[in-house]
């Protein structure tokens, strides 16, 4: 990178990925945007896993090779990364995903004209390895045809805000640890938790393009996680929790205008009808957005576009309020 040019670090938290990480390593290094540190953390891995990350550490000086002394799950040992890393942007990368060409020399350009912004969104592809992975599709989070930059406020006015997801996403690492990293109460949804705090505090860059892969396996945690209602519903109970706390009371307004908590489905409805001090996220936007959603999981990636034009008229009408 240029002298003077912002740094960039990449952390990848593995355990038993072999079969993956050696992709997932030749992806970054071969980006044309080099980052100036990898840290692989590998958290007790009983397969191959380390023999090959060390052939990538032994040929290249800017990978790193972290030991956990046992498994301790993969919030704490994406945290070590986080605290080990020297870099201004982080780029948190599953083993089992993978960088495209472009990513971090794209995001990096847009994070240089906007160094405000707290992280930066691609498109990204998924894989479903349950299904051969023969049949990817797409994930077009569409905050806008052209790249650009999202303010706090531009983000709240948004009429539905697109899925949070760190598949293809830089971010700035004060803006990272400002929001006190990956938090273990929550679990698995414990980075998309961190991507709102940051985006509703500084803002959010965007590439409307597919610049990485996320591969989801028959024994992915969120395949299986998102089948445990008390799991999700505990998760909800958590969230606000934590919203109510000092650290994070700034960002209460924007978890609650934006319906964000439809990530939880029909079950985070049902918390936030269980309490009164909860009612006050049970806001249209997020009803509707837990309603289109389930209405889509049951009619397919294409809904018919039959249900599309009667949803628009609606709205249209004034049948269906605006969010």
């Amino acid at each position: 990178m240029p002298m003077g040019s912002p740094t960039l670090s990449v952390v990848i938290p593995n355990y038993n990925h072999a079969r993956y990480i050696g992709e997932a390593l030749e992806a970054i290094l071969s980006q044309s945007l080099r980052p100036d540190e990898i840290i692989v953390v590998d958290d007790g891995s009983t397969d191959n896993s380390v023999e090959i990350i060390e052939k990538y550490v032994n040929r290249d000086p800017i990978v790193r090779l972290l030991r956990n002394d046992k498994n301790m799950g993969v919030v704490f040992t994406t945290n070590r990364g986080i605290k080990n890393a020297c870099g201004d942007y982080i780029f948190l990368n599953a083993a089992d995903d993978k960088a495209f060409p472009g990513l971090f020399e794209k995001s990096m350009n847009l994070l240089a004209r906007y160094p405000q912004a707290g992280l930066c969104y691609a498109d990204f592809i998924v894989l479903d390895e349950s299904k051969g992975g023969n049949h990817p599709w797409e994930v077009k989070l569409n905050y806008s045809k052209e790249p650009r930059y999202f303010s706090p406020a531009e983000l709240l006015a948004l009429r539905d805000l697109p899925p949070l997801c760190g598949t293809a996403m830089i971010m700035k690492k004060s803006a990272l640890d400002e929001a006190g990293g990956f938090q273990p109460s929550l679990g698995w949804w414990c980075d998309w938790f961190l991507d709102a705090v940051v985006a509703f505090r500084h803002g959010l860059c965007y590439l409307p393009e597919p610049l990485a892969a996320l591969r989801i396996t028959g024994d992915g945690g969120s395949r299986i996680l998102l089948k445990d209602i008390s799991l999700v519903r505990s998760n909800v109970q958590e969230t606000i929790r934590l919203l109510n706390s000092d650290a994070y009371r700034d960002v209460y307004p924007s978890f609650q205008k934006t319906g964000i908590l439809s990530v939880g489905g029909w079950d985070a409805v049902t918390v936030l009808c269980s309490r009164r001090s909860f009612w006050g996220f049970l806001t249209f936007r997020l009803l509707r957005k837990v309603f289109w959603e389930n209405m889509r999981a049951a009619l397919g990636p294409r809904a018919p576009l039959t249900v599309k034009k009667l949803y628009r008229r609606l709205r249209d009408k004034r049948y269906l309020a605006p969010a």
